[in-house]
């Protein structure tokens, strides 16, 4: 009995369902992070964190559907917060509504949240081929090689890729691994083998 109510407390707990859901994502375990986040989202539909996931894995699976989902998500709450504007402008790049983006992303105010707003920009350079310009946007940042996100370093080293400088690329690529988690890595080692 003891273990039946703490088992139904663990699946009837938004919180909970997002770390699990999370914690598989880390673990490159798409699908499973992808089940439990909507289970999350079937108890509490308006948690941003859950959200924020849903779209990520959306985006991961190249999947609009997934990534519209959570947008409509976001924009059904009564008051969005700074890092959901982030998100959903984040969101309508990867589904090539730059115009969108850039409304959402004007809204981010504040000091802190300078440098997601600029890797948003550089997403939108890029998403629409303009690789060079994606690079000096980043440089707004602070010195390219300097910098210790695992998941900006992959960027960075996709677009020097996509510009033609290999060495560049593989130098930002290993750095990206080196700092990143089993997800950046498999996308990381994915990029290398089909480039090189």
């Amino acid at each position: 009995m003891k273990k039946t109510i703490i088992k139904k407390y663990f699946m009837e707990n938004s919180y909970i369902l997002f770390y699990k859901a999370y914690r598989y994502y880390e673990k490159n375990q798409i699908e499973k992070s992808l089940y439990y986040i909507k289970k999350s989202l079937s108890i509490k539909p308006n948690y941003s964190h859950s959200i924020d996931l849903l779209k990520t894995i959306g985006i991961f699976l190249n999947d609009k559907e997934i990534v519209n989902e959570a947008i409509k998500l976001f924009i059904s709450k009564k008051r969005i917060r700074q890092e959901e504007l982030l998100s959903i402008s984040s969101g309508y790049v990867f589904l090539e509504k730059y115009n969108r983006a850039s409304e959402y992303l004007k809204r981010v105010t504040g000091k802190k949240y300078r440098n997601k707003i600029i890797k948003i920009e550089a997403n939108i350079a890029s998403n629409k081929g303009n690789y060079e310009e994606a690079l000096n946007i980043l440089k707004e940042i602070g010195p390219l090689e300097n910098n210790d996100d695992p998941y900006l370093l992959c960027e960075i080293g996709t677009y020097f890729l996509k510009i033609g400088k290999s060495q560049d690329a593989i130098e930002y690529l290993n750095k990206a691994k080196e700092k990143g988690k089993k997800i950046i890595n498999d996308y990381v080692n994915q990029l290398i083998e089909e480039n090189y």
